[in-house]
């Protein structure tokens, strides 16, 4: 009887393999710095397919090291050597594939670049987080006054991030205002900003408000990604798709308002069902899915992120297909 050929390391990966490794990715980044997840862990689904943990680790390796990068941190090979013991060839492959980056950033220097603004005000956040880990509570505006002369893109993100922390507080939200919107309460967050409940006063009427990461107020890059995010999901119109209502910007505040969905995410459905559900009924939310997402691929818009999580059931039943 023939037995099976030992699957290598280095053997082809599938479009599924390849696909569940970017997803593992996007969950890195969003998490990037968290105790509940690591790429020990965001690897455990892989492990019965070498080739296919052996790239995710690579993967993963350069999401975290770019993750350094912002804040000025160097790469300690000896230190990811020592901890993927298991895949050393990985590691190094991923380490030279750094390092060529490094040098595309900065070809006459073995160091990080001068940072940039993005980059810089990534690393006041991060000394505010440490600073208050272990020192007074100040807010973020009072805490980077102590400084001397601090740019107006610092106040910016600052100031974004004390308003997050203050929407994101039940006891200090009330009465918040940004445009036409009065922020209620905040009902989610994704890899792009937090997502609150909040009322549009002009219209009187209850609104999903979405509002981009304070940390990405001064990034160019990050402000056109979630204006292209809000200009795409507009010019969707379906059935199984949230509506995009407006789009605004006050001060170092960008955000859109789409349609708010009385119902609850899969995941939660998930959650509370605590086993297996309706087949026939699964199979519908299925269908109602794809055409959403059939219709979002006919106009060249490509879903980045179908999870359970993005997909919302309203009261009547239907499908609501959330960020894209």
């Amino acid at each position: 009887m023939n037995q099976p050929v030992p699957e290598l390391r280095n053997s082809p990966l599938s479009v599924e393999d390849l696909q569940r490794i970017d997803a593992a990715c996007l969950d890195l980044e969003k998490h990037i710095g968290s105790k509940t997840v690591s790429i020990e862990k965001l690897l455990l689904p892989f492990a019965t397919k070498p080739a296919l943990r052996s790239r995710g680790l690579k993967e993963l390796l350069l999401v975290e090291w770019k993750s350094f990068a912002s804040l000025g941190k160097e790469v300690d090979l000896e230190k990811y050597l020592a901890r993927f013991s298991d895949d050393t060839i990985a590691v190094r492959e991923a380490y030279t594939e750094w390092q060529d980056r490094d040098r595309e950033r900065s070809p006459d220097s073995t160091t990080f670049p001068e940072t940039s603004q993005a980059e810089e005000l990534a690393q006041w956040i991060h000394r505010y987080r440490e600073a208050i880990s272990v020192g007074p509570q100040l807010d973020p505006t009072q805490w980077v006054e102590q400084f001397a002369n601090p740019s107006k893109s610092l106040k910016d993100a600052m100031a974004g991030l004390e308003f997050m922390q203050r929407c994101s507080d039940p006891n200090r939200s009330q009465g918040i205002q940004v445009g036409d919107f009065r922020i209620l309460r905040e009902i989610g967050r994704g890899g792009m900003g937090v997502v609150f409940e909040a009322e549009q006063l002009s219209l009187e009427r209850i609104v999903a408000l979405k509002i981009l990461w304070f940390g990405a107020v001064s990034d160019p890059e990050a402000i056109r990604r979630f204006q292209r995010e809000a200009s795409t999901v507009a010019k969707l119109h379906h059935t199984n798709i949230v509506p995009i209502f407006s789009v605004g910007c006050e001060g170092p505040i960008n955000y859109y308002a789409m349609q708010k969905i009385d119902g609850d995410s899969l995941d939660r459905i998930l959650k509370k069902n605590g086993g297996p559900l309706d087949w026939m009924q699964v199979a519908e939310w299925g269908l109602q899915a794809a055409e959403a997402l059939e219709h979002a691929h006919r106009r060249s818009v490509v879903h980045r992120d179908v999870k359970p999580s993005n997909l919302l059931l309203d009261r009547e039943g239907r499908i609501q297909s959330g960020v894209l």
